[in-house]
Order: structure tokens, then sequence, then C-alpha cells
């Protein structure tokens, strides 16, 4: 009995360690990534979002619910759309816009929320294939490839009776992000302790939020709503 335990241990350990190698292996590699193209290019914005880019991938390598978790306070903290007559700090990110209105590459149409879930989507399946983490059941995957494959028909049916293609896809985004993460959650959710962070990442960006509308209002409008028909963005009410 005591030798199985010992050579559980051991695996344990082994498995452990080779983890730890390959995840000092990739930051490394991303770092010196990373360091060429800021001696290529003077660091600015774009250095910031390599390294933020960086931390994400890292953090959610090593433990998936940290990407979701950063994925919702961002998606808490930052603002779709204009709002009131001051733009708030929140707006001047484009979190939610495509991606090529402030890279330069023409015809990216994927906007930074887009690519985290990307990101988020390649990690889950690599622990997959890599036997890290096996695919858990989804009581859901049915209902939603149900409810897919109706946005794809209703799509085309619209596509088909005239409707403009960039339109419809920027109506369907939202829905589609619904659909990736009842899929990609049971996969990331594993513990308490993974739920109890999600919660608590909620609660802070909607504290943060309320903060900022008390600011807006007192602060920013000095208590004078004319004109403005909110102090936060429409979501918020939402969440």
């Amino acid at each position: 009995m005591a030798h199985t335990v010992a050579a559980s241990v051991d695996r344990y350990r082994e498995s452990a360690a080779r983890r730890a190698r390959g995840t000092m292996l990739f930051v490394l590699g991303l770092s010196v990534v990373a360091g060429a193209l800021m001696i290529a290019f003077p660091p600015g914005w774009q250095a910031v979002l390599l390294c933020a880019a960086i931390a994400f991938v890292v953090a959610t390598w090593y433990r998936p619910v940290l990407g979701v978790a950063c994925i919702l306070f961002l998606s808490l903290l930052f603002e779709q759309y204009d709002f009131a007559q001051f733009t708030p700090i929140t707006r001047t990110v484009p979190f939610f816009d495509n991606a090529s209105q402030f890279t330069g590459l023409k015809g990216f149409e994927a906007t930074p929320l887009e690519m985290l879930l990307v990101v988020l989507t390649l990690v889950v399946l690599a622990h997959a294939l890599l036997k890290r983490r096996p695919i858990q059941g989804n009581p859901l995957a049915g209902p939603i490839v149900v409810f897919d494959a109706a946005l794809v028909v209703w799509l085309l049916y619209g596509i088909i009776s005239g409707g403009q293609l960039t339109v419809a896809f920027w109506e369907l985004r939202g829905l589609a992000y619904l659909s990736l993460l009842a899929l990609l959650l049971p996969q990331v959710l594993v513990t308490r302790r993974d739920v109890r962070l999600l919660v608590w990442t909620a609660i802070v960006g909607v504290g943060i939020k309320a903060a900022q509308g008390v600011w807006n209002y007192f602060v920013i409008l000095r208590g004078n709503m004319s004109g403005v028909r909110s102090v936060t963005g429409h979501e918020d009410a939402l969440a």
C-alpha cells in the first residue's frame, strides 16, 4: 500500500515538474518574441498590449478560469457604445471594436474580445489534447447545437432576402459568444474556488461601474442630468 502511494506521489511530482518546465519554456519563447518586437518597434501602446496579451495567454494556460475571469472583468469594465455627452475613460478603450481600426490590418474583422475568446478556446482544446484536463460532459451541448443551427439557417435566409452580411454578423456576435461560453465554462469551472473567483470578479466589476456612475453624476455632471439619459452604459443596468 505504501509503495503504491509513493509511486503515485512520484508520478504526480514528475507530471507537475514537466508542466512547470513546459510553462517556463512557453513564457521564455513569448518573452523572446516580445523583446524582438520591442527592439524592432519603439515601445508604445503596442508594447503594452503585447505584454498584456502574453500575460493573458500564460495565465489562461496555467489556469483557464483566469482567462474567463479576465474576459468577464474587461467586458464589465469597458463600454461598447457612447451613452452621454461626455466620454469616460472606459469608453476610450476599443475592446468591442474591430481590431482593424487600430492595427491598420485591413480586413481583420475581429475585436479584442473575440481574440481573447479564441485564445481561451484554443487553450481548452490544447489541455484536452494533452490530457491535462479531459473534456467534461455538457447537458446543454445538444440544445446549443440546435440553437446555432437555427442561427445559421436564419442568417442564410436573411442574406438571401437582401440583408446586409456585415450587419447580420454584428447582430449574431453576442449570441455566438453565449453559445461558445456555454460550451467552454463546464470545461473551465472545476472547483468551488473557480466559481468563487468568477463571482468576486463580477462583484468587483459591477462595483467599479457603480462607483463610476456616482462619480459621473456628482463630479462630471454636478448633479445636472439635463440632456443626459444615463450616467453609465446601457448594458450596466443588466449587470
